[in-house]
């Protein structure tokens, strides 16, 4: 079950497979990506090339001596060549959550992860696993009455993030053709390090958490470190070449519950009110201006409003544990205090 290291730590059978292998991965700077580097650079013998913008270069300067950095975008076809050339295993996980348009989301998510599958099939490596990170948003919310969404319902997302994610999806098929691809699709991701639940964090320990519309949010989530397992298992399966799977915790939380896991977890109570959801259309709108005229995305815009109003962003991630014996671990309950304990530890209230 586990081998020893070098150093005298140990790590799993799963983690096993990727010794001495040659592993690309983009990302790296990002939440999950950096995580997953993390877990990588661990494995004795790997190795490891990234694909990272040159702003963002100094994020992994703790990872300096286990990466192979490449500079450029996805934009670069030389860079991704590079990137990809004798790779047993790519993880593209590079993307936007946050964009000022919808054509910023295509280029990133969509254009994007079809530029990585192109490299990685021009590379004939006949035997590389491409494992993407795409979303539920790709899948779209679950109605009211409905179970949750499982790997074979019809994709309907509500966003443009959604929507571009779905489309990287339908992009890495066209250009893989027979090669070998996996793809997860994770709900909310939250963990140490994370920024946007951050915010909600934040709210709470300030003691005001107002909650958007009138009816309780119904959520899947998944902890960060439980999502790097399941991409390792995605890699490194034969059963999960060619499918898709939810990445997620089996149980499904209110918003409301998820604020009072953060109440115990900080030790605080916070006002918890609920404002219409047409109250936020005004500063969603101010922000979609300002966005426009700006550099960086906004929090709250025109299209998140259109992720925030469905009441169940749920889904079903049974297909991992049936196929591949993987579930995914970690509840509300000890990743909530976990993640708040980092925010405290790292000085982010300040």
């Amino acid at each position: 079950m586990f081998e020893l290291l070098s150093d005298g730590s140990q790590f799993s059978e799963r983690e096993s497979k990727f010794l001495g292998k040659k592993i690309a991965l983009t990302g790296a700077s990002g939440f999950i990506g950096h995580r997953l580097a993390q877990a990588l650079a661990k494995i004795e013998g790997s190795q490891i090339r990234a694909l990272v913008r040159p702003g963002s270069v100094t994020k992994l300067k703790e990872l300096a001596s286990r990466l192979d950095v490449i500079e450029g975008g996805l934009e670069d076809a030389d860079a991704l060549a590079r990137l990809v050339e004798g790779a047993e295993f790519v993880f593209h996980l590079a993307g936007a959550t946050r964009a000022r348009n919808r054509a910023e989301f295509q280029s990133l998510n969509a254009d994007g992860t079809g530029a990585v599958a192109k490299a990685v099939a021009a590379a004939s490596a006949k035997t590389c696993r491409l494992v993407y990170v795409s979303s539920l948003a790709a899948a779209g919310p679950t109605a009211e009455g409905a179970e949750p969404r499982d790997e074979d319902c019809e994709p309907a997302p509500v966003s443009h993030y959604g929507r571009s994610k779905l489309e990287g999806e339908e992009q890495l098929k066209s250009a893989m053709g027979a090669h070998s691809w996996s793809i997860a699709r994770p709900p909310a991701v939250y963990g140490p390090g994370e920024r946007d639940f951050f915010e909600m964090f934040r709210m709470v320990r300030r003691r005001f958490a107002p909650r958007l519309g009138f009816q309780s949010k119904e959520l899947s989530m998944v902890y960060a470190d439980d999502l790097v397992q399941a991409l390792l298992v995605l890699a490194s399966s034969k059963k999960a070449a060619g499918r898709t799977y939810f990445v997620a915790h089996p149980e499904q939380k209110s918003d409301l519950e998820l604020m009072e896991y953060m109440e115990d977890a900080m030790g605080r109570w916070a006002w918890k009110p609920r404002i219409p959801f047409f109250a936020a259309r005004i500063p969603a709108a101010f922000s979609a201006l300002g966005q426009a005229i700006g550099k960086r995305p906004a929090l709250l815009n025109p299209d998140r409003l259109r992720e925030l109003a469905p009441t169940r962003w749920v889904c079903n991630s049974d297909r991992l544990d049936r196929e591949l014996g993987f579930r995914c671990t970690t509840p509300l309950e000890i990743g909530i205090p976990l993640t708040a304990a980092w925010y405290s530890k790292s000085g982010w209230w300040k």
